[in-house]
């Protein structure tokens, strides 16, 4: 199943560019979204997901079908919840346009996936608080282990008494 069926034209008008432009705008849109190496969901401002591309649901290791049916709490580590629902209703009450955070994700696995999601808020013309935002997620596990393993050296453990 294409994982943005859930974009409907409204919405792709809105974030592109007005409805009397060309329809190759939609188009170019849900390509750049399906096709994107990042992962991108597009969330409301109650954090559930109403649109995701198939790079996050391989980095998350859930189907677009289990992510678009779970809230962001519900697939986020729960240390970073509080933190990341924070950030989102700032976001949605328009004290910011938009927030980069590090966090980890539950993989499907059980395992954590650190990442880097940079997410900011979809205007709207009425210029009322915005109820979507679309979010851009890079894997920075690699990143978040090496910084581990790193730390630990500089810092090893001593067991003298």
């Amino acid at each position: 199943m294409n994982s943005t069926t859930n974009l409907t034209p409204e919405f792709l008008t809105t974030c592109v560019g007005p409805a009397d432009e060309p329809p190759e705008y939609a188009h170019l849109f849900k390509s750049i979204f399906e096709c994107s190496a990042a992962g991108m969901l597009v969330l409301n401002a109650d954090g559930r997901c109403v649109s995701v591309n198939q790079a996050f649901c391989d980095l998350i290791g859930y189907t677009a079908e289990e992510v678009l049916a779970s809230t962001m709490p519900d697939i986020t580590h729960p240390e970073d919840v509080a933190h990341s629902m924070q950030a989102l209703r700032r976001l949605t009450s328009t004290e910011a346009k938009g927030f980069q955070i590090e966090k980890r994700y539950n993989h499907k696995s059980g395992r954590a996936v650190w990442v880097l999601l940079t997410v900011t808020a979809i205007p709207r013309a009425d210029r009322l608080p915005p109820d979507l935002a679309v979010g851009v997620v890079h894997d920075i596990s690699q990143r978040k282990a090496a910084e581990t393993s790193s730390a630990a050296q500089r810092c090893p453990v001593s067991n003298h008494r």
